[in-house]
C-alpha cells in the first residue's frame, strides 16, 4: 500500500513538471515570434530547437516509463532518446559563446573569486564565534552551555556585520569597475556636452569619449540632420557618408532601433534583411552599429571597431553606447535650434540695419511748394518695405513725384527699392519727359534685377509755372485725380510695369490742376488690406474716402484714410505695405 502511494506521488510529480515544460515551451514559442526581433532570434534559434526535441524526448521516456517503469532497464536503448533531453544545456552554451551572449570570462572569474571569498567570510565568521565562545566560556566557568554559544554569536553578528558590507562593496567596485567608470564618464558626459553648440564639437567630443572609455581605435559618430556630418577615428570617410550603400542598413535600424552586431547580421541575417549595406560596413572593421534616435526617428549612428582587449561587447557596454547616443541625438538637435536661432536673430539685426537705411533712402520731410500743399507716408508691413515713393527737385518750377510698388517683401524688396531710387533720381534730371524717364529706368532696372522681380510705378512731373502735371503709369493703381467741382479721374496713360521686357516704350498724359484740386497717388497694399471676412477695403471705399474728406489739407486727408483702414481690418495682420502722396492745389 505505501508503495503504490510513492507510485501515485511520483506520478502526479512527473505531470506537474511535464505542464510546467510544457507551458514554459509554449511561452518560449511565442516570445520567440511574436516579441523578440528577427535580428534577435538568430541567438535563441538553437535553444528552440533543442528544447523541441529535449521536450520530445522526455514526454517520448514518460510515456515509456508509464507502460512499464522498469522498461528503461529491460531495453536500454530507450536511454538514447532520454539522453536527448542533454542537448538543452549544450544549446544553451553554444548561444553563449556563439553569439556571446555573456561575457563568459567574466562570469567564470566573479563566481570563482566570490566563491572563494564567501567561503573565506564563512570561515572567519565560525572561527570567530568558536573563539568569542571560548573567551566567553572561560570567563564564566560554563564551556559547554548553548547560551554562551547564542551570546557568542549574537556578539559576532553585530560586530561581523559592517565588516561584511565592506568586504562586499569592496569585491563590487573590483568586479564592476568598468561600471562605476562608465558612471562617471556618463556623468561628465552630460554635463559637457550641453557646453556645446556646434555640431562639430559634439561629434568630436563623442568620439573622443566612446574611443577612451571603450578603448576602441575604430569609431565613426555620423549625423544625418541637414546633410550627412560626421567625427570618424581611423575610419576612412567614404564608409562614413551614407548613401544609397547602406540603404539595408538604414532601412534594418529605423525598424529595430536597437544596437546592431555587424558581422552577426552579415552572416546569419535572415531572408527579408537587405544585407547590401552591412557587408560594405563590415569592410571598414565596424563591429557594432548603434543608432540616433529622436522622436522615434534616426538620425545618426554610431559605429564602433572592435575593442583593443579583444573582449566583447558587454551589456554595459550597449547601456553606455546607447545613453551616448540618446544624449547626442538630443544635443545635435540643440545644436540645430541654436543655429536657428542665432541665424533668426541675424536675419533680425539686418532688418533693423535695412530698415534704417530704408528709412534714410525715403524722403525725410515733405517738400515745400508755393501754392500746393504735399504730404507722401508709407507704412511697411514688415520692417523693411517694398513700396517706394521720392520726392525729386529738377528744377525751381519742376518737381518729380514717383511712387512705386516692388514685387515681394523684406529684404530682397527692399535691396530692388534703392536700385530703383537710384536709377531714378539719374533719370529724373536727364529726362525731359516722364515717358522717356521709365524708358531708361525700365532698361537700366531690367538689366539689374534678378528674376521675377519687377516694379509698378507711377512718375509725376509737377510744373508750377503753368499749374500741370506730366503723368506716366507703368503698370501702377490708376491714381486719383479729384477736381474741385467733384468730377474725378483715374490717371491710367502708360504701359508695362517695370523690368518685364528691356525695350518698352511709354506714353505721357497731361492734366491742368486748378484750385482745390487734389490728386491721390498709392499702393495696392490700401485697397488689398482684407477684413476679418476676407472683404476687400476696395477702390471704390478709397475713393469714396477721398472725396468725404477732400476739404480737409493733405495731412489730415492721410490720417482720416489710415484710420479707415485700420478700423475696416479690426485687428488683422496688415497684408501689404502701405503708400500715398497727396498734391493738393491750394490757389
Amino acid at each position: 500500500m505505501q508503495i503504490d502511494q510513492i507510485n501515485l506521488l511520483a506520478l502526479i510529480f512527473q505531470n506537474i513538471v511535464f505542464v510546467f515544460i510544457f507551458w514554459g515551451l509554449i511561452i518560449f514559442t511565442h516570445r520567440y515570434y511574436k516579441i523578440v526581433p528577427l535580428n534577435r532570434r538568430i541567438t535563441l534559434k538553437p535553444i528552440l530547437i533543442c528544447s523541441v526535441i529535449s521536450y520530445a524526448a522526455y514526454f517520448y521516456t514518460m510515456s515509456i516509463n508509464l507502460s512499464n517503469q522498469f522498461t528503461i532497464f529491460i531495453e536500454p536503448q530507450n536511454l538514447l532518446q532520454y539522453s536527448l533531453i542533454m542537448l538543452l544545456p549544450f544549446s544553451f552554451a553554444y548561444s553563449i559563446f556563439k553569439y556571446r551572449l555573456m561575457d563568459t570570462e567574466l562570469v567564470i572569474k566573479k563566481s570563482l573569486i566570490y566563491g572563494v571569498i564567501t567561503a573565506s567570510i564563512a570561515s572567519m565568521y565560525v572561527i570567530l564565534v568558536l573563539v568569542s565562545g571560548t573567551l566567553l566560556g572561560g570567563i564564566t566557568g560554563e564551556n559547554s552551555s548553548g547560551a554562551i554559544s547564542l551570546i557568542a554569536i549574537i556578539i559576532i553578528a553585530f560586530i561581523f556585520d559592517p565588516l561584511k558590507r565592506f568586504v562586499q562593496d569592496y569585491v563590487d567596485r573590483f568586479f564592476y569597475r568598468e561600471k562605476s567608470d562608465y558612471q562617471k564618464i556618463i556623468k561628465e558626459f552630460t554635463r559637457s556636452l550641453p557646453l556645446k553648440n556646434r555640431k562639430d564639437e559634439i561629434l568630436d567630443s563623442v568620439a573622443d569619449t566612446i574611443s577612451s572609455a571603450m578603448h576602441v581605435d575604430k569609431i565613426a559618430v555620423v549625423s544625418f540632420e541637414n546633410g550627412t556630418h560626421y567625427s570618424s577615428r581611423n575610419i576612412d570617410a567614404e564608409y562614413c557618408n551614407f548613401n544609397g550603400k547602406y540603404s539595408g542598413l538604414i532601412s534594418f535600424l529605423e525598424k529595430t532601433m536597437e544596437p546592431q552586431s555587424i558581422s552577426v547580421l552579415k552572416e546569419e541575417g535572415g531572408p527579408d534583411i537587405d544585407k547590401s549595406g552591412f557587408e560594405y560596413i563590415s569592410d571598414a572593421g565596424i563591429e557594432l552599429t548603434v543608432p540616433m534616435i529622436l522622436n522615434n526617428k534616426l538620425v545618426g549612428l554610431i559605429n564602433t571597431g572592435k575593442k583593443l582587449s579583444g573582449k566583447n561587447y558587454s551589456q554595459d557596454d550597449l547601456d553606455l553606447l546607447m545613453t551616448v547616443a540618446g544624449q547626442t541625438a538630443i544635443a545635435i538637435e540643440n545644436s540645430r535650434l541654436y543655429d536657428k536661432e542665432r541665424k533668426f536673430y541675424q536675419i533680425q539685426h539686418e532688418l533693423d540695419l535695412a530698415s534704417k537705411i530704408q528709412i534714410e533712402w525715403l524722403p525725410k520731410e515733405n517738400p515745400v511748394i508755393e501754392g500746393y500743399d504735399i504730404f507722401g507716408v508709407t507704412k511697411p508691413a514688415k520692417k523693411v518695405g517694398g513700396d517706394y515713393f521720392d520726392f525729386i527737385r529738377i528744377s525751381s518750377t519742376k518737381t518729380a513725384f514717383c511712387l512705386g510698388d516692388v514685387s515681394g517683401k523684406g529684404l530682397p524688396a527692399a535691396l530692388l527699392m534703392a536700385n530703383l531710387q537710384a536709377i531714378i533720381r539719374s533719370q529724373v534730371i536727364t529726362s525731359y519727359s516722364t515717358a522717356e524717364c521709365l524708358k531708361q529706368t525700365n532698361k537700366l532696372l531690367y538689366s539689374r534685377s534678378g528674376d521675377n522681380m519687377f516694379v509698378t510705378l507711377f512718375c509725376v512731373f509737377l510744373d508750377t509755372d503753368n499749374s500741370e502735371i506730366q503723368f506716366t503709369n507703368a503698370g501702377h493703381n490708376y491714381p486719383i485725380l479729384l477736381k474741385n467741382s467733384g468730377f474725378y479721374e483715374e490717371l491710367s496713360t502708360g504701359d508695362l510695369l517695370l523690368g518685364i521686357e528691356p525695350s518698352t516704350d511709354y506714353n505721357f498724359g497731361y492734366q491742368k490742376l486748378e484750385k482745390n484740386d487734389a490728386l491721390l497717388i498709392y499702393s495696392d497694399g490700401i485697397t488689398e488690406q482684407p477684413a476679418e471676412n476676407g472683404e476687400m477695403f476696395g477702390e471704390q471705399r478709397l475713393r469714396d474716402l477721398f472725396i468725404r474728406f477732400k476739404h480737409k489739407n493733405a495731412s489730415e486727408i492721410s490720417s482720416e484714410i489710415f484710420n479707415e483702414i485700420s478700423n475696416f481690418k479690426s485687428g488683422i495682420e496688415q497684408y501689404d505695405d502701405m503708400t500715398l502722396i497727396i498734391i493738393k492745389k491750394t490757389d
